[in-house]
């Protein structure tokens, strides 16, 4: 992968009901560290309509999400999607997308490739200068 692609990690709810949500960070950090070279996007938990506001779940969920930003902030290859989605954007039983959820997940996500896409800071272009011959020490090339 390259600086064009695009890599979009949604975790959900169900990995911070399991309280993995520490091991889900460490591992999301790790892996945007290790491809700075490529571009990537984290969907952020939604609320989970099945549950109520005040459950142990939605909590930790809005936990997760202010810890996600504090991991991922220094990285400019990162961007991290909130997609504030709505009861009615849900099934029933309030824990699946539904299509209206689904093309509001899709048109957020596309906008933060365009986002992305348009933004990243262009590589920086380094002078190239000869070495004396035989010297491999960066004090060789003094002027």
């Amino acid at each position: 992968m390259n600086h064009n692609d695009f890599v979009v990690v949604w975790r959900g709810t169900k990995d911070i009901s399991k309280n993995e949500s520490n091991t889900g960070l460490k591992h999301l950090r790790k892996f945007a560290l290790l491809n700075k070279h490529t571009n990537f996007i984290t969907v952020a938990p939604p609320h989970r309509y099945d549950l109520p506001d005040f459950s142990c779940v939605n909590q930790e969920a809005q936990v997760f999400k202010r810890k996600l930003h504090k991991q991922l902030k220094d990285m400019q290859h990162t961007h991290i999607v909130d997609v504030n989605l709505t009861r009615d954007q849900f099934t029933r039983n309030g824990l699946h997308l539904n299509d209206l959820g689904k093309k509001r997940l899709a048109k957020v996500r596309e906008h933060s490739i365009n986002t992305l896409s348009t933004t990243r800071d262009p590589a920086i272009s380094l002078s190239w200068k000869e070495a004396q011959p035989g010297c491999y020490h960066h004090y060789c090339n003094r002027n």
